[in-house]
């Protein structure tokens, strides 16, 4: 009798630990995990564009309750992306150089109620080694495809199965192959207007892209989810222990494999062999990337790359989603003071999230705090741009 007591209590012990832990847990979630983002504009009239039709920048954003760590989420982010079975129209277009670019178009011919030449256009830059295989990307163009928007992936040289014709990938601060895909766009489509999402590095071109062009260049908006705004602060948040476990030795390893299957081209120009041994980002673009570039080096290339001193040059409106907890871009290299001068640029900071993570919901499968901006910013600037220009 005494023992079947003294068992009893010791389960309500133990449920009584657990439901108490449950409560401290749910209590940290609630006071520290859930809050509205911050948004950092210097533009009262982009600023209401934004509070007018891009709700979700600014509701309270309950990320999964339980993975709301940066590097959990960006993690795990990439494992929850449901499959989604989803084709392209190819196309291939050379460069002035004679390297190539595979463009993968969802043309959404069957949504839209607006002619082709007339229909609004989404480019969509995947992330560094990312494609137009990846997930995530299928998912954007999926977004647009269900509201009627043409999208268009830029596939950067050398990705989506193709190989480099010339000896010249891509880098964070060279802005010509975009160009160039937006002028053939235009050429195909004159009377489409566009806009472009840029996604981590892609997100890094395309603010570069619009400091280097300013009120020249052809698009009517742009959203740059996830980019690095100092390369050099960057970079040594990636060399920490941490986060080059994670992340930066497997993004060396899909650059080595790049570099391996592009061989033959560069060979002659590089030394491999060496180039092959980088174990870090870094040492990667000091080999080979600054020097294909015309950079001195990886210093030279990350400060000159970096797209943080730059806002003030950029003309198109442009809404910026990151994490304060981006392993890649934490917080403090975001450039808020800057953008809180700015006249067309608007950084959204939610404060989880991780790196292209943004997941809420207990199964946090489908849709993303970045799909919801990005549908709804797309439909605004599209839909409702003019008011900016009034």
């Amino acid at each position: 009798m005494v023992a079947g007591i003294t068992d009893l209590m010791r389960s309500w012990g133990s449920a009584l630990v657990v439901l108490s832990a449950g409560a401290a847990y749910t209590a940290y979630y609630l006071k520290r995990v859930v809050h509205k983002p911050m948004i950092a504009c210097g533009n009262s009239k982009l600023e209401e564009f934004i509070h007018r039709h891009v709700p979700s920048a600014q509701q309270i954003y309950w990320p999964t309750f339980w993975c709301f760590q940066g590097h959990i989420h960006t993690v795990l982010a990439v494992l929850f992306r449901a499959f989604i079975n989803k084709s392209y129209r190819r196309e291939v277009i050379e460069m002035p150089d004679g390297g190539e670019i595979f463009l993968d178009w969802t043309d959404a011919d069957d949504t839209s109620s607006s002619p082709p030449n007339e229909r609004p256009t989404v480019v969509i830059m995947p992330g560094i080694t990312g494609s137009s295989d990846e997930s995530y990307i299928k998912h954007f163009a999926d977004d647009m495809h269900q509201i009627g928007f043409r999208s268009v992936v830029f596939n950067q040289r050398g990705y989506a199965g193709s190989t480099l014709k010339t000896p010249r990938g891509f880098c964070a601060g060279n802005t010509e192959d975009l160009h160039s895909v937006l002028m053939h766009i235009k050429a195909s489509y004159p009377g489409a207007p566009i806009a472009v999402l840029g996604l981590s590095i892609g997100g890094i071109i395309l603010l570069n892209y619009l400091a280097d062009y300013g009120e020249e260049a052809p698009i009517v908006g742009a959203l740059p989810v996830s980019a690095a705004w100092d390369l050099m602060k960057s970079n040594r948040s990636l060399e920490t222990s941490i986060n080059w476990l994670l992340f930066n030795s497997y993004i060396t390893n899909n650059l080595r494999k790049y570099l391996k299957s592009n061989k033959g081209i560069i060979e002659d120009k590089y030394d491999i062999d060496h180039i092959l041994q980088s174990r870090t980002i870094y040492e990667f673009d000091n080999r080979m990337t600054a020097g294909m570039f015309g950079y001195r080096d990886a210093d030279h290339y990350y400060v000159e790359a970096s797209p943080h001193g730059k806002l003030h040059r950029i003309k198109i409106p442009t809404l910026c989603l990151n994490a304060a907890d981006d392993p890649f871009a934490p917080l403090h290299t975001l450039p808020l003071d800057s953008a809180m001068k700015s006249s067309h640029t608007a950084i959204i900071v939610s404060k989880h999230g991780g790196h292209l993570g943004f997941m809420y919901g207990m199964l946090p499968i489908g849709k993303t705090l970045m799909s919801k901006v990005f549908t709804e910013f797309m439909t605004a600037i599209f839909h409702h741009g003019k008011e900016l220009t009034v």
